[in-house]
């Protein structure tokens, strides 16, 4: 069962976004594109490109509203962020074995209403381009009768790129597309909706993010 948020996790969240999101608001001037109130009545997966670990960090920065995030096992061994992470209420991801326990969790928060985060190509791009998706945000989608919104993150590639250790400032724009409503299209294979997400989500991108 999904960890439901309890008053610590409230206030965690409410200490990080409004006394840390600022100091990142200052140092990367973001530009926010296509935001909008979606998903009313329906659960949301929000389904970004990954060239960054700056990538979720931006993307709670770019909107006023909780994220619970599908991320990778790795980082949860950072000492200290593992408490604020699951304080926050992400979801591990392994990296390794099995990912369908954290995708159960991913779909009974959408059940919740949560709004639900999965970059869809699973670990982050070394030369910023694209790469093919997983079918994880689709089935989350599919299960929960979710809709989801393609996003593409720009400029984080720029600043702190895969095997990068310090930031660089840069112009940040977060650009959210159209909703993909998959039952209103009538797919229901995970792999041909995970075709229809990368595709949506390289149609937002500039062309030196796309293969």
């Amino acid at each position: 069962m999904a960890r439901p948020l309890k008053w610590l996790d409230w206030l965690v969240f409410q200490l990080v976004y409004f006394f840390l999101y600022p100091i990142v608001r200052a140092w990367y001037p973001i530009r926010v594109e296509g935001r909008r109130r979606f998903g009313a009545g329906r659960p949301v997966v929000l389904a970004p490109n990954h060239v960054s670990f700056l990538d979720p960090i931006l993307l709670q920065a770019a909107l006023p509203r909780r994220i619970t995030y599908l991320m990778t096992d790795l980082y949860y061994g950072i000492p200290g962020l593992n408490w604020v992470f699951r304080r926050i209420g992400c979801i591990p991801i392994k990296q390794e074995g099995s990912q369908l326990n954290a995708i159960r969790r991913g779909i009974e928060a959408l059940e919740r209403y949560r709004l639900v985060a999965i970059f869809p190509e699973g670990t982050r791009s070394f030369d910023g381009k694209l790469q093919q998706g997983f079918a994880g945000a689709a089935t989350m989608a599919q299960r929960a009768r979710a809709i989801v919104v393609p996003v593409a993150i720009v400029g984080t590639f720029e600043s702190l790129p895969r095997g990068s250790f310090w930031p660089r400032r840069s112009c940040v724009t977060v650009r959210f597309g159209e909703p993909i409503d998959f039952e209103a299209i009538g797919t229901k294979r995970p792999r041909e909706m995970t075709e229809i997400i990368m595709q949506r989500i390289g149609e937002l991108l500039p062309p030196s993010y796309v293969s």
